[in-house]
């Protein structure tokens, strides 16, 4: 109630929910968790999850991660704040035909081995393939539509794109410069979900109904189209320092006759080949000079070319 204040209590551990100080507050004190690491261990902080890898050419770089597991247990125990072992996992991220399997453990927990490790909202497999995120994407996707049309059957057009809009096709692009698909297959699925919220919108289930004609009167670029531009986008503002990503100085390498190209990077491997860096690299490099020279990232957005995409020149599964 306004005006009333409630009883003070002392916080003599952890932080208040739902405060604004709260999230501050503890990224203070977990700041110093990769101090005591191993300096080729990698670890990314986000929130309340903790990520380490590092790459694993021996014996000694698999012992290693295991000493780095034991100064977590120590951490944890100087700082009074426990891990939970039953929540934690490993995934071998490999292409050798025999590669290096450990079992690591954390409190003397032997911790799961994944085939399917999901983080941030991200379905990560051994092998760098983005069909099992894809499926719960497009699963997920396919259920809210569901829902809209289900709650929105007798709503105008405008309210039921308003909601395709709002809340399925966020489901359909969360982090897509990560995961952007090159085969026909899932490119597909991915855009079959948008074709079935077109009809849904217009209201023509014709089979004889261009589907095409549909999008283009809603006015909705190809998601492949939205994904090559979120990419370009992030690329641009690696490039600018717009965003924090502490990227090594060999990443954005210009061309030595055309310093506004990058040199693109080449691998035999397929999943690399078509990774955010190879691919972004390729969509920049066939930009005009004056789009990325572009000053601000409004004006960089209105040079960019339109389309980026047709169902040509995409590899079959």
């Amino acid at each position: 109630m306004e005006g009333i204040n409630s009883d003070s209590c002392p916080v003599v551990s952890g932080v208040p929910l739902g405060s604004v100080l709260g999230p501050l507050l503890f990224l203070v004190y977990i700041n110093d968790l990769p101090n005591s690491l191993d300096q080729r261990t990698n670890v990314r902080l986000f929130a309340d999850d903790c990520l380490l890898y590092r790459p694993i050419m021996g014996p000694d770089d698999s012992a290693q991660l295991q000493a780095d597991l034991g100064m977590l247990t120590d951490w944890e125990t100087k700082w009074q704040m426990s891990f939970n072992p039953t929540k934690c996992e490993t995934i071998h991220i490999t292409t050798k035909k025999q590669p290096i399997i450990t079992t690591y453990t954390l409190q003397n927990h032997p911790l799961r081995r994944s085939m399917d490790a999901r983080y941030l909202g991200i379905n990560i497999t051994p092998n760098l393939s983005w069909n099992t995120h894809i499926k719960n994407v497009v699963g997920k996707a396919s259920q809210t539509l569901g829902f809209v049309q289900r709650t929105l059957r007798a709503c105008s057009s405008q309210v039921k794109k308003t909601a395709y809009l709002s809340i399925v096709r966020p489901k359909l692009e969360y982090a897509v410069s990560v995961w952007d698909p090159h085969t026909k297959t899932n490119i597909k699925k991915l855009e079959g979900v948008q074709r079935r919220a077109a009809r849904f919108c217009v209201g023509d289930f014709r089979r004889t109904s261009s589907v095409s004609a549909m999008l283009q009167s809603l006015n909705w670029p190809s998601l492949k189209n939205r994904r090559n531009r979120s990419k370009l986008h992030m690329l641009y503002k690696m490039k600018n320092n717009l965003v924090d990503t502490n990227l090594p100085p060999q990443t954005l390498q210009p061309a030595t006759r055309r310093p506004l190209h990058f040199i693109e990077p080449h691998s035999t491997i397929l999943a690399y080949q078509h990774s955010f860096f190879p691919s972004t690299i390729r969509l920049w490099n066939q930009l005009s000079d004056k789009c990325k020279q572009a000053n601000t990232i409004t004006t960089y957005d209105s040079q960019l070319p339109q389309p980026y995409h047709s169902y040509n020149d995409v590899q079959r599964p």
